[in-house]
């Protein structure tokens, strides 16, 4: 009798799975299949690193203010050079010129210096507290508000750059 079910096992059943000859095959076939498809898909397909424009600034490659990947700081800093220049016009150049030398040559907007007397300076021209009563207190946060509230500053001055206390020679 147990030569019989040997037997009879040896002639129905192919493998360790208990399949036949032909549905053996067929699953060795297609799990090849499936993994050469997925081979395939993952080299054309595979997504882009996520924090190599963010290594430099940030070492853990997520902006610890924002908690999102920062953006390529080239991208970033030709935005605002833009912007200065659209918003500015013919003063662009002494704007930046200022920025540069004395207030935030990195043109940042996360950048705040605490002054000697408690206020605070903010983001890219370095925007006091003491004008968040007429502006709001939206230039802190966002760069291009930063950008506004200083052309407004620098028009009340009589287009000039005096609310800024650095000085330069050109």
């Amino acid at each position: 009798m147990n030569k019989q079910r040997s037997n009879q096992y040896q002639n129905k059943y192919f493998n360790w799975l208990g399949l036949s000859q032909k549905a053996y095959h067929n699953t060795l076939w297609l799990t090849l299949l499936v993994l050469i498809l997925g081979w395939v898909f993952y080299l054309f397909y595979k997504p882009p690193e996520l924090i190599s424009a963010v290594i430099e600034q940030y070492p853990s490659g997520i902006c610890g203010t924002c908690m999102k990947p920062s953006p390529h700081p080239e991208t970033y800093k030709t935005q605002v050079l833009k912007y200065i220049v659209d918003k500015f016009g013919d003063a662009s150049p002494d704007a930046i010129v200022l920025l540069r030398k004395c207030e935030n040559s990195t043109f940042s907007d996360k950048a705040i210096n605490v002054n000697k007397n408690g206020t605070k300076d903010f983001s890219v021209f370095q925007i006091n507290t003491i004008h968040a009563k007429k502006y709001g207190t939206a230039f802190m946060s966002n760069w291009r508000v930063n950008v506004d509230v200083a052309y407004e500053i620098y028009k009340s001055r009589g287009n000039t750059f005096e609310a800024w206390t650095c000085k330069w020679v050109i």
